[in-house]
């Protein structure tokens, strides 16, 4: 499999605050050069895929702002001491409840699997970063 970006637009790929919206950018500005250099169809069916092209990538573009609206709005801390505290007690039950079929493995879960899945999941909690004792 070939080379899909040049070094160049992987390194301004990399500096692009949005690169979801520079990479938008660079489909239509590739659809508008295909569309100009072809000569073998007339002019109504280029207009035409180009018309469709960018339709979807509009369409791309709106998905792409209600992503990001969706991202930006803070989760309310109700939702969000619910979901700690279901996660912590779920967490903490786990072991008691396949005790039977984990058998001699339930320690091993129950203090050293489950106090890494709780740090993995600190993010979710709200959490930066895990407080140290």
């Amino acid at each position: 499999m070939g080379v899909v970006l040049s070094r160049a637009e992987a390194a301004a790929l990399q500096k692009a605050r949005m690169q979801p919206l520079l990479c938008l950018d660079r489909m239509r500005k590739a659809t508008l050069a295909a569309t100009r250099s072809n000569r073998e169809d007339p002019p109504e069916t280029s207009s035409g895929v180009l018309r469709s092209v960018e339709a979807n990538i509009g369409i791309l573009t709106g998905a792409m702002g209600a992503m990001e609206r969706i991202n930006s709005t803070p989760l309310p801390f109700a939702y969000v001491a619910h979901l700690r505290t279901f996660l912590v007690l779920y967490l903490l039950g786990l072991p008691i409840a396949l005790h039977g079929s984990w058998g001699w493995a339930t320690p091993v879960v129950r203090y050293i699997i489950l106090p890494t899945w709780e740090i993995a999941t600190c993010p979710i909690k709200g959490l930066e970063f895990p407080k140290t004792p």
